[in-house]
């Protein structure tokens, strides 16, 4: 059995983020901290790439910049039938291909000295009877979390869940998700056409949120994107299913006529459509257990748009900062973690999302709706986010 302070399982951006926060704290953390990855870089992952100004000025703050290639987009439309409104930035977002980004965050891990065990799965994992009773906050001797993987045993000090919204270790810990909290995503990879040639040139991406009086708590969206050095357009169906109670309609008859609209012509079955569900943040869950941190979507995830990457990248600076002084205090109860995610400004931001969720998508008039946009399109002029030399994120050099 190999003892280990902090075992991070899944080295996506929310694992990589916490190992990074861990070294910028103290560099002595590298050789302390272990992260599993099941898979190997650079791995497929369902996910339009989209980085915002929040996940920017985490990359900021750790020093890195992202050489990796990428498209930046200067406007992001929000449509609802003839209206829309627009924010603007230089950039307003990124966008990677999400592979690519993946494997860079790891790499840099590893280049602060942290070990990156790829193609290693959690089997299981048991919870040494020390490390039960939250009421202790002393912890001492041999308690820890043991994980059995397919190629070692570990005894971690501190367990950080960081493997997505299917989150295995989730199920081998019997901690499941609640069915109310998961979104459905349906994504697709489509070849330039004379649209996404003009989303191109206007540094643009469109997100279409028409549906949402039949039923659908989200949007369409068509993204332009780089993927092998080729760029093609990236579209899909984003439904949040926060409010239950709603009609669950099918997605893929709702995407197939989308795609099909003339401005697109694309047919679904030429297409390779790709499906994942997706974790929503909720305030009132769980995000700890005694010496166990959850991050990323397997904590939860914005509901309104979707955001997954920069979210992804906040959770891992709280997950550090309460991991040090955890070991500071030898204190491993956990308690005090969902406070300080509570707390922290990028959550603070995912919170209120979470809230404008729950009100914009219980509306089930579509006048009402549009005459929302009209309203919003209006107050979007009052904001810096009308503005074309707006710069919500940092530059990288």
């Amino acid at each position: 059995m190999q003892d280990v302070d902090v075992l991070i399982i899944g080295s996506g951006p929310a694992g990589s983020s916490t190992a990074l926060h861990l070294c910028r704290i103290d560099s002595r953390w590298a050789g302390r901290i272990l992260v599993l990855e099941k898979a190997v870089h650079p791995r497929p992952k369902v996910c339009s790439g989209a980085l915002s100004h929040h996940g920017a000025w985490v990359l900021k703050r750790l020093g890195l910049n992202p050489q990796i290639p990428h498209l930046t987009l200067n406007q992001l439309r929000i449509i609802h039938g003839n209206r829309h409104y627009t924010f603007r930035g230089d950039p307003v977002v990124r966008v990677f291909q999400r592979s690519f980004f993946d494997h860079w965050l790891a790499q840099e891990t590893r280049k602060q000295g942290v070990r990156v065990h790829e193609n290693e799965s959690a089997r299981a994992i048991i919870i040494d009877s020390n490390s039960r009773n939250e009421n202790e906050n002393q912890t001492g001797g041999s308690a820890g979390v043991i994980v059995q993987t397919d190629r070692q045993t570990y005894r971690a000090q501190m367990l950080v869940i960081a493997d997505g919204s299917r989150s295995n270790t989730r199920k081998l810990l019997k901690w499941p998700f609640q069915s109310r909290d998961m979104a459905r995503m349906l994504d697709i990879t489509t070849a330039m056409n004379p649209t996404g040639q003009s989303m191109l040139r206007e540094k643009r991406a469109d997100l279409f949120f028409n549906r949402m009086a039949a039923g659908i708590q989200g949007y369409y969206w068509d993204i332009p994107s780089l993927r092998d050095g080729q760029y093609y357009v990236n579209r899909g169906l984003f439904d949040s299913r926060i409010i239950t109670a709603r009609n669950r309609l099918p997605l893929k008859p709702e995407l197939d006529r989308y795609l099909r609209a003339p401005k697109r012509n694309v047919q679904l079955s030429d297409a390779e459509l790709k499906s994942h569900p997706y974790h929503c943040f909720n305030p009132d869950n769980s995000f700890s257990r005694p010496r166990i941190l959850l991050v990323g979507d397997a904590a939860g995830s914005d509901p309104l748009f979707g955001e997954g990457i920069s979210f992804a990248l906040g959770y891992g600076s709280i997950a550090a900062n309460h991991i040090h002084r955890s070991f500071q205090k030898n204190d491993f109860s956990c308690r005090s973690y969902r406070d300080d995610l509570l707390a922290d400004p990028v959550i603070k931001e995912l919170s209120f999302r979470t809230k404008l969720a729950r009100l914009a998508y219980t509306f089930e008039n579509h006048k009402f709706i549009h005459f929302c946009w009209g309203v919003a399109s209006l107050g979007i002029h009052f904001t810096p986010w009308s503005r074309k030399d707006h710069r919500p994120a940092p530059d990288f050099d």
